[in-house]
């Protein structure tokens, strides 16, 4: 049984499967960079607390590196979701940093978790080099 036209000679076949290999190779290769930066408190801030603010894990994810030390590092197309139920209400001292995430960036707040400007600050700002900004489950 052969998946090939028997009019193609041996180079074309090793050249499709090749294109084929590859291709699957890249897939497999995007799903693996991208990172779960999960936020485990309220607080908003960027101090070495063990704990990992929306704060830390938006400038990780934008930097895919982990620039704070309290979440992981950002990697591709990254996924900042929240501790298990949610957390509650996340009362911003100031504006969150741009988004500029290149490789696109989703924030799950899974139904729980609620962003508030106080009515003084912009919640999200999403700067042209960013490729997507993909919001799921979040009161702002």
């Amino acid at each position: 049984m052969t998946f090939f036209p028997p009019a193609w000679s041996r180079r074309r076949r090793l050249a499709v499967l090749s294109a084929a290999v590859l291709s699957l190779a890249a897939a497999f290769w995007l799903v693996v960079l991208a990172a779960s930066l999960p936020v485990t408190t309220t607080a908003d801030n960027t101090i070495s607390d063990g704990l990992c603010s929306l704060r830390e894990a938006i400038t990780n994810a934008n930097a895919d590196a982990a620039t704070f030390a309290d979440c992981p590092a950002g990697t591709g197309n990254d996924t900042i979701t929240f501790t298990a139920g949610g957390l509650g209400t996340i009362s911003l001292l100031s504006a969150l940093p741009n988004i500029t995430d290149a490789d696109g960036l989703t924030i799950d707040g899974a139904g729980g978790v609620t962003l508030d400007g106080a009515l003084l600050f912009r919640v999200f700002n999403v700067s042209a080099a960013a490729a997507n900004l993909t919001l799921n489950n979040l009161t702002i």
